[in-house]
């Protein structure tokens, strides 16, 4: 839609992340997340975000809010076809889910929409699904904390995408407990639904502002 001459943003979204990224402009770290909150606590880490590749790059934040469907869809691409080759190992279907994760759907309406966080979390789930199902096949530590880190993300990007990954997760490990019975599996699921949704409760109350001030 952007090389089109339609001008402006496209999404119904879009404005509400750009007039949200030009009031943090100019804002330290700190500030800037106390404003996100404030604006939208549903979607805190995920102006932050912007705001960092704003701080980064020069760029105009018109321009970083422009740029995020590009950004978002790769980011997409990427991730389902890491989280199918995982599962199916075959480079081939990965490549195919990844080819149909672009044209998809799911792309059509959300730059519609200028559902931009809920995209970007939708990415952001793939791989926590991907490192879930490493920990099916190996229980490790490491891979357990990047999972539960992930899964965290996932709610500070789009809290209510979140629960509903949560609610994903939940269905899972329950068909996990019908079909086998690998115990270190269902902790480590177990452990990464409630870490994460408490590590998110707390990062997203006003007594972690009070904590991190």
């Amino acid at each position: 839609p952007y090389i089109s001459q339609k001008p402006g943003l496209v999404g119904t979204d879009s404005l509400g992340y750009y007039y949200t990224l030009t009031a943090l402009d100019g804002k330290d770290i700190y500030q800037a997340a106390l404003l996100a909150k404030e604006i939208n606590s549903v979607r805190v880490l995920y102006h932050l975000t912007l705001y960092l590749l704003r701080n980064v790059s020069q760029l105009s934040p018109y321009v970083v809010v422009e740029l995020m469907p590009i950004i978002t869809i790769v980011a997409n691409a990427l991730a389902v076809f890491w989280f199918v080759k995982i599962g199916e190992k075959s480079v081939l279907m990965a490549s195919t889910a990844a080819a149909f994760s672009t044209f998809s759907f799911t792309t059509t309406i959300a730059m519609h929409a200028g559902m931009l966080a809920n995209w970007l979390d939708m990415a952001l789930g793939f791989v926590m699904f991907g490192l879930l199902l490493g920990l099916q096949k190996k229980t490790r530590l490491k891979l357990l904390f990047v999972a539960i880190l992930t899964a965290a993300v996932v709610f500070l990007v789009h809290y209510w995408s979140g629960l509903f990954f949560l609610l994903v997760l939940g269905c899972y490990l329950l068909t996990t407990l019908l079909e086998q019975r690998n115990l270190s599996f269902k902790l480590a699921v177990a452990a990464v639904l409630v870490t994460s949704a408490v590590l998110a409760a707390l990062l997203l109350s006003d007594l972690a502002l009070q904590l991190f001030a």
